[in-house]
């Protein structure tokens, strides 16, 4: 009998304005019968929102971003900069916390404001002071009675003093950027302190756990709009059999539209199939994972 293959899935953005409807409608007959890791903002700031009225052009989506606060009204403005709690959505978290208990929906931090400004997004360390990264963690916990292991950021954006934050509370990273310096010099002086990072970012075969900065971390693949089962599955399909492990993320969003639900829901169709394949949510992921490199 072959080894288990273990894949997570991951959904970004989950909100105070997230509905139970759409991650139902999202999810279909997946929604409460596989595991999915939930990246939850704790405190939704309007920039969250205001971010696809303005990502026309894409390249210029913070610029336009900061010029759309440059021309806002000071009512605008008002209602822009409020902060809304994932806990005041008493719908949304009656039923994501059922789900938790059970085990098929994993809590991940999501930044804590998912703000954005014309520099982007919001882990990055003079823009996200530890107290808050720290508040966003218990408020979570507080909300859906749950310990929060797993920092998701906004964008996969996050630097090295943010990520000693993330240290500090004890957590672990599930991104699919770079973790970001300062500088080159910064870079430079975590090679020296961490030469495994140098190390592992030569290795070209899928790993389970990336090793660099003194820690583990993992990203997934992305699925959105215009991107094709058959594709990604190749991607998937060829980590679960070079190092067993795969991970595939996705923001709740996309799958509201038919097309886009209809081929995410061929791929995890597609993955199951697999020998062996085991859902996992992104803490079971990082436990098997680091298992393997002990």
């Amino acid at each position: 009998m072959s080894s288990p293959k273990y894949i997570c899935l991951r959904d970004d953005d989950t909100n105070f304005y997230t509905t139970v409807e759409e991650l139902r409608l999202a999810y279909g007959p997946y929604w409460g019968v596989i595991p999915i890791t939930l990246a939850v903002i704790p405190f939704a700031h309007g920039s969250e929102r205001k971010i696809f009225d303005v990502e026309i052009p894409y390249e210029k989506k913070f610029e336009n971003l900061r010029l759309w606060e440059q021309n806002a009204t000071a009512e605008e403005l008002s209602e822009y900069h409020k902060l809304h709690p994932v806990g005041d959505n008493k719908e949304l978290v009656q039923e994501l916390t059922a789900m938790a208990t059970q085990g098929v929906i994993e809590i991940a931090q999501h930044g804590v404001y998912h703000r954005y400004t014309e520099l982007g997004a919001e882990l990055i360390g003079d823009r996200m002071s530890f107290a808050s990264l720290r508040d966003g963690k218990e408020y979570l916990e507080k909300v859906f009675q749950v310990e929060v292991k797993t920092i998701i950021p906004p964008g996969n954006v996050i630097d090295l003093t943010v990520l000693n934050y993330m240290n500090m509370l004890g957590m672990h990273l599930f991104s699919s950027g770079r973790v970001r310096a300062k500088n080159r010099l910064e870079t430079i002086k975590t090679y020296f302190e961490h030469p495994e990072s140098f190390i592992d970012r030569r290795k070209k075969t899928p790993q389970p756990l990336h090793h660099r900065y003194g820690i583990h971390y993992f990203g997934s693949h992305t699925f959105e709009d215009g991107v094709e089962a058959e594709t990604l599955f190749k991607k998937v399909k060829n980590d679960l059999d070079s190092c067993g492990f795969s991970a595939l993320g996705t923001h709740y969003r996309y799958l509201l539209n038919d097309r886009n639900r209809n081929v995410y829901h061929s791929l995890i169709d597609n993955i199951s199939k697999n020998d062996n394949v085991i859902f996992v949510t992104a803490n079971e992921y990082y436990e098997k994972a680091l298992a393997t490199k002990k």
